[in-house]
């Protein structure tokens, strides 16, 4: 008992002559104990739920503190763990340190995950919460530790593989042969150094310990077609496109056509000028253009077989817009001639007149026509959609709704795209043209559609989360969806009989570079 006493003097003398609290010896916890504002007591809390993430981005344990509205939560991430379920026994408070108590359940079907408990807490002074500390107490399990994260992982792969990307891969953790391997599944990237194949899709194990990658797996998917801009398609032929070209410092540019039946690519035009709209004539022997110089335009015809050049002769006033074919003998001309006024002339190619088809005291932007319908598109200022409009020889002028991009589908189907207000996305709207009846809709996430029959449309729309696209066929017979799968470029069409998607973009990882046209066989993709 002496003994004791006389270490406890010693013990006590040495701090007085060290002027050292007990705070700082480095066996003993940190804790303020003077300005402690909560003492040794049980929390009131309401686990609200328990998620077990696969987002890998990071693996350390960690706790946050939300409060909004007033509701104070914890959301609580214990780490990398194998786990089936997480159940939080208990929460107290002692000297402002919040220690949780979390019990892991592992079965069989357990995987690597991330978990994150989001826990409601009430009976808990508001003014106080700031100064809390937290300690999770694992009951029975211990974080998993990895020395490469996912993030540097990435960064050495990309280096490493030389590719591109702006989307992000599919990722998993997996466990084999008593190594934890990060599983990377990358679809459609740039193989930087193929430019004749140039989108690949790549598979990779790296070893989340070493950082080694252990296995790496590469599909050649694509196929390259030219370099230039697609203006537009048909599935009986082929797609025009146009190329930018510089030679001897003169800048031209070239209308290609690329058919479908033996995969040829021929020139069909070169201008000083911008060829800014390219269509084919019904019957696909004959095209129609529009040149742009500054602000005059002038429309063109050109026989694909000898390449034969007929101008379309407007009066002064009149800059063509917008041509369609409305026969393989007649074509529709959008012309704005005066402020707030529009005209649509049908130019008979057989005796080359001209005869007035519809006029508006307001500008029309857009018209898809079928026989004598038009469905076109009122160009309003300031705002993000336009407005639809239908015109039926002898019923005159009505309104459908906000929207942009009017396309008539057949004799009894019309579809037009409208800007949502509040993200990048459209819906897609079809409706009967007749009774005017909405008939499908499709939100929030198309780009782009394009018909591929009198009864199929193809559309591409935005994947969350992601810079890449999902394309999808619509039957409106049927009404039912069939997934094409997921490509990395908004502008897209899709072939029926060949079973390729065509993709066109801009190189990503060279500047200026320019755009490439290629295709993927629908097979390559993936439908997720």
């Amino acid at each position: 008992m002496k003994k004791r006493l006389l270490l406890f003097v010693v013990f006590t003398m040495a701090l007085l002559l060290s002027a050292c609290s007990l705070a700082d010896l480095p066996f003993l916890n940190k804790i303020n104990v003077k300005n402690s504002t909560y003492n040794k007591t049980n929390f009131e809390f309401y686990v609200e739920k328990v998620l077990l993430s696969k987002g890998y981005q990071n693996t350390e344990p960690r706790v946050e503190l939300v409060s909004k509205l007033d509701e104070n939560r914890i959301l609580i991430f214990p780490g990398l763990v194998k786990s089936s379920g997480m159940k939080v026994s208990d929460i107290n408070i002692e000297d402002n340190i919040v220690n949780i108590s979390i019990i892991n359940s592992s079965y069989s079907s357990a995987e690597l995950v991330i978990p994150q408990i989001s826990i409601l807490l009430t009976k808990v002074d508001k003014e106080n919460l700031d100064k809390l500390e937290f300690n999770i107490i694992n009951e029975n399990y211990e974080p998993i530790k990895i020395n490469y994260g996912i993030v540097d992982v990435l960064n050495k792969v990309q280096a490493d593989f030389k590719i591109s990307t702006d989307s992000y891969p599919d990722i998993d953790l997996i466990e084999k042969d008593d190594s934890i391997l990060w599983k990377i599944d990358y679809d459609n990237i740039f193989d930087v150094d193929n430019k004749e194949i140039p989108i690949i899709d790549l598979e990779l194990l790296v070893n989340s310990t070493s950082g080694e990658v252990v296995m790496s797996k590469k599909a050649l998917i694509s196929s390259l077609v030219d370099e230039g801009e697609i203006l537009s398609a048909d599935q009986d032929y082929g797609f025009l496109y146009s190329k930018n070209r510089i030679e001897n410092q003169i800048a031209t540019t070239e209308i290609w056509f690329y058919n479908f039946t033996d995969s040829s690519k021929m020139k069909v035009y070169t201008t000083l000028s911008e060829i800014i709209t390219a269509k084919f004539r019904p019957d696909g022997l004959a095209i129609v253009f529009i040149e742009k110089n500054g602000d005059y335009s002038i429309p063109y015809i050109i026989e694909l077989g000898d390449k034969r050049v007929t101008k379309i002769v407007l009066e002064e006033n009149q800059m063509p817009e917008q041509v369609n074919w409305k026969t393989n003998s007649e074509l529709s001309i959008l012309t704005s001639f005066q402020a707030n006024q529009s005209h649509i002339f049908v130019y008979d190619t057989k005796d080359n007149t001209l005869r007035s088809g519809l006029t508006a005291l307001f500008n029309i932007n857009s018209f898809s026509q079928f026989g004598d319908t038009i469905l076109l598109s009122e160009y309003v200022e300031d705002n993000k959609n336009n407005k639809i409009k239908l015109w039926v020889q002898g019923k005159g002028l009505v309104f459908i709704n906000s929207g942009h991009c009017p396309v008539i589908i057949n004799e009894n189907f019309g579809a037009y795209l409208e800007k949502n207000e509040n993200s990048n996305g459209n819906s897609l709207h079809i409706f009967n043209l007749k009774t005017l009846k909405e008939e499908i809709t499709i939100s929030n996430t198309i780009k782009s559609f394009k018909l591929i029959s009198q009864n199929e449309i193809y559309f591409t729309e935005s994947s969350e989360g992601n810079s890449c696209y999902k394309s999808s066929i619509l039957n409106l017979e049927t009404k039912k969806l069939q997934s094409i799968g997921k490509i990395n470029s908004a502008k897209s069409f899709y072939h029926k009989d060949s079973e390729l998607v065509y993709l066109n973009l801009a190189i990503p990882y060279e500047e200026n570079s320019p755009k490439i046209i290629f295709s993927i066989p629908k097979k390559e993709l993936k439908r997720r």
